[in-house]
């Protein structure tokens, strides 16, 4: 994917956004990014299987067509995860794609800022925040698709983040990595991890034109 090793990334990262061991790379971007500040206690309850289908139904039919930032089939190994009963299967970053996915569906459905399918995506993205530490960090493609999540929501809600310091970092991420170029030949990236590269790369790119649009 890159020469660059995990050490090199992260200290590149590190001295590029100026984080510290008490500032760390999510609660900068996050604080970076913020402007109005989500309701506290308005986490909501993860919904029964049977009622978050629909929802995710409408996500991949309506925002994942036009921005696939992750493999349909990944995701719902995800979701799997996130309503075993066993708690220990879903990592943080299932527990961040799926409480997104749910979120930014509610706010396709929502008619007005306030109304219930727009609190209910409000308390999605706080269910999601708690594992931000464990997801927003440098040197993993996960980390930038989490922040293509996250600039989605920013867009279609623009009360509580700014998309452009959202895209921002997610494309110094992306760069950071060498995501922005195909590897050479000689590098021999598995087909699969080459088609996520891209899929990365394009919702990146498609996304920064749209922010830089408006």
């Amino acid at each position: 994917m890159t020469n660059k090793t995990p050490s090199a990334v992260n200290a590149t990262a590190r001295d590029f956004y100026g984080f510290t061991s008490e500032m760390s790379y999510a609660r900068l971007i996050l604080s970076a990014s913020s402007k109005e500040s989500l309701p506290a206690g308005m986490t909501k309850v993860l919904p029964p299987r049977y009622a978050a289908t629909p929802l995710i139904q409408h996500y991949l039919n309506n925002i994942f067509i036009l921005l696939p930032i992750f493999e349909e089939a990944s995701f719902y190994a995800s979701v799997d995860a996130v309503y075993h009963a066993d708690p220990e299967k879903a990592s943080a970053f299932d527990h961040w794609t799926v409480r997104m996915v749910l979120a930014l569906a509610c706010l396709t459905i929502s008619d007005r800022r306030g109304d219930t399918h727009y609190l209910d995506a409000v308390g999605h993205v706080n269910a999601a925040l708690e594992h931000a530490e464990n997801v927003l960090h440098p040197g993993f493609i996960t980390s930038i698709q989490a922040l293509v999540l996250l600039v989605q929501y920013a867009m279609m809600d623009p009360h509580h983040f700014d998309s452009w310091t959202l895209i921002g970092a997610a494309s110094r991420a992306m760069v950071d990595l060498g995501i922005h170029q195909d590897p050479s030949k000689s590098a021999s990236i598995p087909r699969v991890k080459l088609e996520l590269r891209r899929r990365v790369y394009y919702c990146v790119y498609a996304l920064d034109r749209s922010v830089f649009s408006h």
